[in-house]
């Protein structure tokens, strides 16, 4: 019971923005954002660790520990009230019955993992129906009580406790290339002239280890599936679509702490997300092909869940968020938007894969360029750019949200679109309470009636003229590098592969699959020691591109590597392809079939993948010809990928690597690059010789 506790709590504290401890932090301006996480209960001692990213000045550090410490002493004292108590528990309780929408297996192998490793019962770490049945009981008796203790015990009067400050530096790459000399000149000086060569000759042995193939009847004793173990039919997720139906149809009495507890206590989750999706235009057959990338939809959608006795609760926070949201509430959008920042710039340097390959495919499409801006490095530009602009004008900032709901708001019913999910009992009973939020909660004006929305699938979406221009400025050279300080690159390139309105088979995602788990595994990660290298196709775009993830080379060695691709697919279809019965191929298209099957979907990831088919526009038929095409996936299949890959067409580059990489590898090659610096070092080295 007491470790669900702690699930608990750590929602309290920590969950929602409101949360106080979390609150408290952003609202204090000492940081950027706030870091720690938390609770972590993964090791046979668990750990709790909160703090700030980003301080202004040295002595902001005492007033921050101080500043968590009487939270916490506050909230002893205080406690919490039943509605957090009960949001929180029933946040935990939906995350536990329904999972975290990954892959359900692995999550509850993981989840047992915790216990496991340390020798204890991998059932009591999955089993949680009886210890939430105790807490709940323990709750209804005590109220506050156990949490407060929990605080007082274990954080408050906690002696094992450190304070860990760490400050940056804009010589650490230089620092770090140092520290390695000295320590590979330190074991050399060590060793003598037989054991250094051993060595030499060990790492000989490993390369040849490596660049081995497995023999046959090695290969031959690992279980296999056959091409008949496949459902040949995709997974269908049937939609019922309603259009009649659909067509017809903190707050002003909350604080934000209280709105947000509201929500945890009657849903299982409310979020909003925009979808900026291409669509296949009015007149085009049912075909497989490269969209032209200017018919598009751009859907701001609010999502929930709930259970069925709670529908009309969920209806009612949807009403809120669209009529009632209190838009004047800077702190909580500004703490929100620093926060999002900092991520992003935190995650440069960890995912600086995704940049590179969302930077290379927004130069392609209109579609991929917006989401390059709205998710990408510009991104950045752009966030910064909003966050200065709520700081410059307040005021005039909340009007233009305002007039951005009213817009929502009083859009035509005919860009609206209702989803919902639920076995037919559940959508009975739904529907009445449904009709009525769009009939009366939304309310339209018959006097002044909005224009109907474009049918975006006929004409061009109003932001592709705009993007288009802007797309020349934003890209002025092919290959781009963007320095962050680490010691790892990210790498891309890519190109165009099929043209617009040209077909695309199925079987080309077979061999892009085959490229990553062949090619890109054998020689980029395991021969050169990539952590990870990966093909990927898109036949919405036509667009191919290969990038690597904490990549120890320079990047032009990884470059040349990528030059390799294709000719390893013309190799391959002269020797391993032909093996034992087209053996590789199969693989290949079993790897295919199970990454476009997935694992089960839940009920919530299941009408939303429903809901973007529709959208989209593919139907069954479409689905089963790619799925058909996948499955007869020969050599000559093969060869026409590998021969588009070596003549792609508007090739480019993006890499995320250091200042330096940068610089000997132009040295070197003499290839240019346009770099982008993601901050300015000297303004760096003054931050950090001030802070110190």
């Amino acid at each position: 019971m007491m470790q669900l506790a702690w699930d608990v709590l750590n929602s309290l504290l920590l969950g929602k923005p409101s949360s106080p401890l979390t609150k408290a932090l952003e609202d204090s301006n000492l940081g950027e954002s706030t870091i720690g996480g938390g609770l972590d209960d993964t090791l046979l001692q668990s750990t709790f660790s909160i703090g700030m990213k980003g301080l202004k000045k040295r002595e902001d550090v005492n007033v921050l520990e101080d500043l968590i410490m009487s939270t916490l002493h506050k909230l002893d004292t205080d406690g919490f009230t039943e509605d957090e108590i009960a949001s929180s528990i029933n946040t935990i309780e939906f995350s536990l019955r329904e999972g975290g929408g990954g892959l359900r297996g692995m999550e509850i192998f993981l989840g047992a993992l915790a216990a496991w490793n340390y020798d204890q019962n991998p059932r009591e770490a999955i089993i949680y129906e009886d210890a939430l049945k105790l807490l709940k009981e323990e709750i209804d008796r005590t109220g506050s009580n156990i949490f407060q203790r929990m605080i007082r015990d274990t954080l408050l009067s906690n002696n094992h406790r450190v304070a860990l400050e760490l400050y940056p530096s804009a010589t650490l790459e230089e620092e770090q290339q140092q520290d390695q000399k000295i320590q590979i000149a330190t074991a050399q000086s060590r060793m003598s002239e037989t054991e250094y060569q051993n060595i030499i000759d060990e790492g000989i042995k490993l390369k040849k280890l490596q660049a081995m193939e497995e023999p046959p009847e090695v290969i031959a004793s690992n279980p296999r599936l056959s091409i008949k173990d496949i459902d040949s039919s995709p997974v269908e997720y049937p939609i019922h679509v309603e259009d009649n139906f659909a067509k017809s149809a903190g707050t002003s009495d909350m604080s934000d702490a209280e709105f947000r507890n509201y929500i945890g206590k009657v849903t299982g989750g409310v979020s909003a997300t925009l979808q900026v999706m291409s669509v296949k235009p009015t007149g085009w057959d049912d075909e497989n092909k490269v969209l032209p990338g200017v018919n598009i939809l751009t859907l701001l959608f609010i999502r929930g869940k709930c259970t069925s006795e709670r529908i009309s609760d969920l209806f009612d926070v949807f009403e809120k968020i669209l009529m009632d949201i209190n838009l004047d509430s800077k702190d909580i959008l500004r703490n929100a938007l620093k926060s999002n920042l900092s991520a992003k710039k935190s995650s440069l340097t960890n995912r600086g894969h995704s940049y590179a390959d969302t930077r290379i495919r927004g130069r392609y499409s209109v579609r991929n360029f917006l989401r390059e801006k709205m998710d990408g490095y510009s991104s950045l530009d752009s966030s910064a750019a909003v966050l200065d602009a709520v700081d410059a004008d307040w005021g005039q900032f909340v009007l233009r949200l305002g007039r951005m709901r009213q817009a929502i708001i009083n859009g035509n019913r005919n860009g609206m679109i209702l989803n919902l999910t639920g076995d037919r009992y559940v959508l009975d009973s739904t529907m009445e309470v449904a009709e009525d939020f769009l009939v009366n909660k939304l309310p339209v004006d018959l006097g002044n009636p909005a224009p109907p929305t474009p049918d975006f699938r006929s004409v061009d979406h109003p932001w592709v003229a705009p993007a288009r221009e802007e797309m020349m400025k934003a890209y002025p050279s092919p290959n781009e590098g963007i320095a962050v300080p680490t010691q790892v690159a990210y790498v891309g390139e890519g190109g165009r592969m099929y043209n617009v309105g040209e077909y695309v088979s199925g079987s080309a995602s077979v061999v892009s699959h085959y490229l990553s788990t062949g090619y890109m595994w054998d020689v980029i990660r395991a021969k050169n020691g990539a952590y990870g290298a990966y093909s990927k196709f898109s036949d919405v775009d036509g667009i191919g591109t290969f990038y690597t993830y904490r990549d120890p080379n320079t990047p032009d060695t990884t470059l040349g590597l990528f030059d390799g691709a294709a000719q390893s697919i013309f190799d391959d279809a002269e020797a391993v392809l032909t093996r034992d019965n087209n053996a590789a191929i199969t693989t290949a298209i079993i790897g295919t079939i199970g990454g476009l099957d997935g694992s089960a979907l839940s009920p919530q990831a299941a009408g939303w993948t429903a809901l973007i088919r529709y959208l989209y526009g593919e139907s069954t038929i479409s689905r089963q010809r790619e799925r058909n095409e996948i499955l007869k996936t020969t050599i000559d299949d093969f060869i026409d990928y590998a021969q588009r890959v070596k003549g792609w067409r508007e090739q480019s580059i993006a890499i995320v690597a250091s200042l330096a990489s940068f610089n000997e590898m132009q040295a070197r090659t003499g290839q240019e690059l346009s770099v982008l610096v993601q901050a300015n070092a000297d303004e760096q080295k003054k931050e950090g010789e001030r802070l110190k």
